[in-house]
């Protein structure tokens, strides 16, 4: 097996052919997405732009779904809800489709989803998913969905995590990017509540006042959700349950 981390979204992938993809969007996409599905919502569709998410809206029955995103870190003008994993209450999204359109993470699903299958990672469901993509055996691409087209510290130390975790199990030869993210990892062993401070996105999250988002967004393996992009409905779902345990 072979783990390649790509640390931006302007960077290549080690790999080539068919492989396994983990979008990391620590702050707050992944999150956002979990919350969402385990809080009853049908599915999520991710939405490359502003503009997509609307004309993707015009597909469905008034009612039937809603548009989440943000830009900069504010709800869109328009969207029914923001990016904030608070707003996606069971009252809200119980058997609905949401169409998500963030500025990092959902554009990371969409340069993969057409070739791969692809997960959603973050803190909150890394130990599932590491045992979860061990069982498949496959070689792993982990893609940090970054900010602004740059690296983003808190998506590159969870990228770490999940490789450390993985390790534990199964030997695996690490591209460059996932010896560096391991390697950063280790600095923040025991201590990810730092990036609520060393983390300038989420330095400015807290300026926007979304302050209880971080810890959220932080917390480790207190979501056994997996979800997975489908791409004959076009969903991210999550994994049903007998898969989760096969």
């Amino acid at each position: 097996m072979l783990i390649d981390v790509i640390n931006s979204p302007g960077s290549k992938a080690a790999l080539s052919g068919k492989f396994d993809v983990i979008v990391i969007d620590v702050l707050r996409a992944s999150a956002t997405i979990i919350t969402a599905l385990k809080n009853g919502a049908s599915g999520v569709i991710p939405a490359g732009s502003v503009r997509e998410a609307a004309a993707l809206r015009k597909n469905f029955p008034k009612g039937k779904v809603l548009l989440g995103g943000e830009r900069k870190g504010r709800k869109v003008r328009g969207f029914d809800l923001g990016n904030s994993p608070f707003e996606y209450t069971k009252k809200k999204v119980e058997g609905r489709v949401l169409i998500l359109a963030t500025s990092n993470g959902t554009k990371a699903v969409g340069r993969f989803k057409a070739r791969h299958n692809v997960y959603i990672g973050t803190f909150r469901n890394l130990s599932s998913l590491a045992e979860y993509l061990l069982k498949r055996k496959r070689n792993i691409v982990i893609a940090c969905s970054g900010r602004q087209g740059a690296r983003s510290l808190e998506d590159t130390v969870c990228a770490g995590m999940f490789v450390s975790r993985y390790l534990k199990s199964r030997p695996a030869f690490l591209s460059p990017g996932a010896a560096d993210a391991l390697m950063l990892y280790a600095s923040y062993r025991g201590k990810t509540a730092r990036l609520a401070s060393d983390s300038p996105h989420a330095v400015y999250l807290k300026s926007l006042g979304f302050d209880r988002d971080i810890p959220y967004c932080l917390k480790t393996d207190c979501d056994g959700i997996i979800p997975r992009y489908d791409r004959r409905s076009g969903l991210i779902t999550a994994v049903p349950e007998p898969d989760v345990k096969k």
